[in-house]
């Protein structure tokens, strides 16, 4: 009797397996090349990289992106899979072009994703990161970060989990609304979820922001993004090297010769640029003064114009105002500024400061006639090195984008529109944003070797019981601490 013969059910399936398993052969090198680029931070696309545009570049003149010069790469270094692949293919089965890159790149930021969530489900506990940017494509994205400790190491790590589009819009309840839904997807326990951070997203921290007529603050941001825009300086040698000449001949004794940039995270270097653009105010003046009156001869017509343009801006009375003012406002913050940005020491420091610093700010409201009259003088000074004499905006009837409040005179003007606010805000963002539970939480950092060094006994000892008591739900045993 004759052998029976398989199935054409069986021989159809395995012949299904069989090419199932020669495809993911040839799909594990071009893999494998995109995992290669996004470890390395390689783009992989080129200015002409589809399959046409390379066969038509016999000679080989063109870039045709990261991507396909190391798939060439692997050709050379003997992949047959590939080779034979690529040899065979039809052109519209090469699994090369940017639309399968997409897909690729979407299942391998779906499997890494993936793993990261298995890892902090282990762990348990975790915090999260958000930031809302706009992109170069001029679209809101956001970018959500995860924050756990290893299960094995239990070393601290921060993951991202992806950058998701803001198709709904960047309100607060709408950013809010997104992220629980993420992760909500991700199937994360919000129960063990024990810190939020919002890197920059200025409508999640804005939540908590006073709610202030904002015309009164117009003339602080105003001031802030000149101030940036004199930074123009650092941009080109050769107005850098002006500015040195003109420091070194009307301030001969200053110990700076360049600005500093107003940085958007980092405070310290915010408020020590305030000190510098202070310090050399008089030279950046005569320098765009220079530029001028040097004229086309020297200088390009970009270089005379903005330099015409921003020596009128920083000498009319509302920026020198609101300098002088947001800058004898924030001196205060300085130290706790920088502590909160130090080592995990100098952040236990600056928890014990905040207090200290809200009375300060509490007590320069509750004084504010008499600190404002000291603000005016120095502005009075400023106004007389630009040649400025002090005065109020010009007001109208009915004002849209000014403030319009009624004054007998520029002092009591900017008291009642830059003073006053700014120190309100100054409080409640301090009160705000360091309520209660999050000192506590800060001092959990006294637990990290560095500080528990240098800490007094009785004073680890406090903050340890205060860190217990505050998550003693958390802790395996709780009562070891009492």
């Amino acid at each position: 009797m004759s052998q029976q013969q398989p199935s054409i059910s069986s021989v159809l399936n395995q012949t299904t397996a069989n090419q199932v398993a020669h495809n993911r052969l040839k799909l594990a090198s071009i893999s494998k090349t995109i995992v290669l680029c996004g470890r390395q931070n390689i783009s992989l696309r080129g200015h002409r990289d589809n399959f046409t545009d390379i066969e038509r570049d016999t000679a080989g003149l063109h870039n045709h992106g990261n991507f396909m010069a190391l798939l060439n790469f692997r050709l050379d270094a003997g992949d047959v899979v590939l080779r034979d692949h690529l040899s065979k293919a039809s052109r519209i089965a090469t699994y090369t072009s940017s639309v399968i890159q997409n897909q690729l790149m979407d299942i391998l930021s779906k499997q890494v994703r993936q793993h990261i969530i298995d890892i902090v489900e282990v762990a348990k506990w975790f915090c999260i990161t958000a930031d809302e940017v706009t992109d170069v494509s001029n679209k809101e994205i956001l970018s959500l970060v995860v924050w756990y400790c290893e299960p094995d190491s239990l070393l601290p790590r921060e993951d991202l989990v992806g950058f998701f589009q803001c198709n709904e819009g960047i309100t607060v309840q709408q950013l809010a609304n997104m992220i629980l839904t993420h992760l909500q997807s991700f199937d994360l326990d919000l129960f063990y979820l024990r810190g939020q951070a919002y890197d920059g997203a200025g409508n999640m921290s804005g939540s908590i922001r006073v709610v202030v007529k904002s015309l009164a603050l117009t003339s602080v941001r105003n001031m802030m993004n000149i101030v940036r825009k004199v930074y123009f300086f650092e941009a080109h040698l050769k107005r850098q090297r002006k500015l040195e000449d003109v420091i070194s001949d009307t301030q001969p004794s200053s110990t700076f010769n360049k600005l500093k940039d107003l940085c958007r995270t980092r405070w310290v270097q915010r408020l020590d640029a305030f000190t510098i653009f202070s310090s050399l105010y008089q030279s950046v003046l005569a320098c765009f003064e220079s530029i001028y009156l040097d004229g086309p001869a020297l200088w390009s017509n970009d270089s005379i114009t903005d330099a015409n343009t921003l020596r009128h801006a920083i000498t009319i009375t509302d920026f020198i105002s609101s300098f002088v003012i947001t800058k004898s406002s924030l001196q205060y913050l300085h130290s706790l500024t920088a502590n909160l940005q130090g080592s995990s020491t100098d952040i236990i420091h600056a928890v014990k400061e905040i207090e200290t610093i809200t009375s300060t700010i509490q007590n320069i409201r509750d004084n504010i006639d008499t600190y404002h009259d000291e603000w005016f003088t120095e502005i009075k000074e400023v106004c007389d090195t630009a040649g400025t004499v002090p005065s109020t905006p010009r007001t109208c009837a009915r004002q849209a984008h000014c403030s319009n409040t009624p004054a007998s005179s520029p002092s009591e003007h900017y008291l009642h529109t830059i003073s006053i606010p700014l120190i309100d805000h100054l409080l409640f963002e301090l009160k705000s944003r360091f309520s209660s539970h999050q000192p506590v939480a800060l001092l959990s950092l006294c637990i990290v070797p560095s500080a528990m060094l240098v800490l007094p006994v009785p004073e680890f000892l406090t903050h340890s019981f205060q860190l217990a008591d505050k998550y003693k739900d958390d802790l395996l045993s709780p009562n070891s601490f009492a």
